[in-house]
């Protein structure tokens, strides 16, 4: 019998007055249905337990292609600390009996940042035969054959992200996923484990000085041929996550054989050497149809050359943070190969100079977000000859560039008015009539840094907090840290008001979802890039 859509019960009163009694009414499988269409998945489960009528009633397909973690959490779940071994089974269990009933109709599992998610609640993923899309991103308690039971049971999979899923890759888990038969593996076109540091990979023995393989050997189980994003190493220097110390060789050998698919390829934090550096030239000569590209943070001695060699023409997003021996000669190039960049991050590349920033003026006009920052042997004469360039941007971070004044960032300010980050920490002749200019000037303002200032006083706060961006909830973010004549108190309010962490070494999280259309809009549980 074809499930009627609410509508058409509603003009149709007869379907209805063939039952003779109100018990035969809420056996109606066409009505639970569309009573079911409008409950949330939670709601649903809480209907299901009500009848057998009402079981049937939320088994269909349509309700259960995605599968929230929240689907399981009462209120007692929000914001909770820490979880005992029984409390977190307790919600594993919930999910395992969801996975049970509706798995085969799973395509999403959005279970990213479930604190609760440990020892149970994938021990039935077996059931989700459908799944294309995984996300147990932080789930950083999580101690089971994730990797293994995928390979085994999740055949469609085209999509992972474990960020910080740490224990997954410990030798005596992973362990089963090595023992599998060589028949056995999957084809992603989008793994992220940025985060799990194979620290195995790093231990050095007599025996064996070169660096460990267990990451190119999981990377080879997991993928073949159809990488589109591929993302390892570390989450920014803020995460606590130390260098990933791996031989990078097998990964990025099977990169390079993605030439004609990898849009975004992210190794910020990754530590090569030997085979694997000239490994790296080899993969990016191959990367023609590359989108992303972030290397911030990554220490070996080809990633310039091999940038050179770099064939793609369609980059939008760059980050090379902190290369501190990348060169002009190795850059521009790129720069001017890629007239479609819009972010661009190179603060803290200690040998680039302000030919750099020439090229960025003449080639990369549509840049939207850029990043200097503490780039030692630029100057502020270049930084001042840029601006006028580049009328599009909106995120601006220039901090470091100690000659800058006052009316610098005044005539910043009237040529840009549509700033929504702005970093001037570190540029010692600012007072608070540089604040005065940002807070007046850029009411679409978003996020400051104005670190280690030391001419700027509360009257300069005060300003800020009464410009438009910060009476309008606009202004989230603020980092006036080692400002030396601001208040203890006052500076103890701002981290309150407006906690700021840097992320300033990642791939922007738009640039990530652009990329793999499987990943949740910002906001919803399981997304950032």
């Amino acid at each position: 019998m074809p499930v009627l859509s609410s509508a058409e019960l509603a003009r149709d009163p007869g379907e209805l007055a063939v039952l003779s009694n109100a018990e035969q009414v809420l056996q109606d499988p066409n009505l639970l249905c569309c009573v079911a269409k409008w409950l949330t998945p939670r709601g649903r489960l809480m209907f299901s337990t009500l009848s057998r009528a009402c079981v049937a009633g939320v088994r269909a397909a349509e309700f259960w292609t995605t599968i929230n973690g929240t689907i399981v959490e009462g209120a007692d779940a929000r914001g909770k600390a820490s979880w005992s071994y029984s409390e977190a089974a307790r919600y594993g269990n919930r999910l395992g009996s969801v996975l049970r009933q509706y798995g085969q109709y799973c395509v999403r599992l959005q279970l990213a940042n479930c604190p609760w998610l440990q020892v149970t609640g994938l021990e039935d993923i077996s059931r989700c035969c459908n799944l294309v899309h995984l996300d147990v991103s932080g789930c950083r308690h999580y101690c089971v054959d994730l990797l293994g039971h995928l390979v085994r049971h999740c055949p469609s999979l085209r999509s992972l992200a474990a960020r910080g899923c740490a224990r997954i890759c410990e030798p005596g888990i992973i362990q089963d996923l090595f023992d599998l038969p060589d028949r056995l593996h999957l084809n992603l076109e989008h793994l992220d484990m940025q985060g799990l540091m194979f620290s195995q990979d790093s231990t050095e023995s007599s025996s064996s000085p070169e660096w460990g393989g267990d990451l190119s050997r999981a990377v080879g189980r997991l993928a073949a041929d159809r990488l589109v994003s591929l993302r390892l190493g570390w989450r920014g220097e803020t995460s606590g996550d130390p260098l990933l110390e791996s031989d990078l060789g097998g990964v990025l050998q099977l990169a390079g054989r993605c030439g004609t698919t990898l849009r975004l390829l992210d190794l910020a934090g990754c530590a090569t050497r030997g085979a694997a550096s000239s490994a790296l030239m080899g993969c990016l000569a191959s990367l023609s149809a590359l989108r992303a590209l972030c290397l911030s943070n990554c220490q070996g001695s080809f990633i310039g050359p091999a940038l050179r060699v770099c064939p793609t023409t369609q980059l939008v997003a760059l980050n090379l943070r902190g290369l501190l021996t990348l060169r002009d000669c190795d850059l521009v190039p790129l720069l001017s190969a890629n007239p479609g960049l819009t972010s661009l991050n190179v603060g803290c590349c200690d040998c680039l100079t302000d030919l750099t920033l020439t090229a960025l003026a003449t080639s990369n006009t549509r840049l939207t977000a850029l990043d200097v920052c503490y780039a030692a042997r630029m100057t502020s004469q270049g930084v001042r000859g840029l601006w006028a360039s580049l009328p599009r941007l909106a995120e601006f971070g220039f901090s470091g560039f100690a000659g800058l004044t006052d009316p610098d960032i005044a005539d910043l300010i009237t040529r840009l008015p549509g700033l929504r980050m702005i970093g001037v920490g570190g540029i010692p002749r600012l007072t608070d009539a540089a604040l005065r200019s940002i807070a007046s000037g850029c009411p679409s303002l978003e996020t400051l840094y104005a670190a280690n200032l030391p001419n700027v006083t509360p009257a300069g706060l005060e300003a800020l907090e009464r410009g438009p961006a910060a009476a309008s909830g606009r202004l989230r973010r603020v980092n006036m840290s080692y400002c030396t004549l601001l208040q203890p108190a006052d500076l103890a309010r701002l981290r309150d008001k407006y906690p700021y962490t840097f992320d300033g070494d990642m791939l922007p999280g738009g640039v990530v979802r652009a990329e793999n259309e499987f990943l949740a809009e910002e906001g919803e549980r399981g997304a950032r890039g």
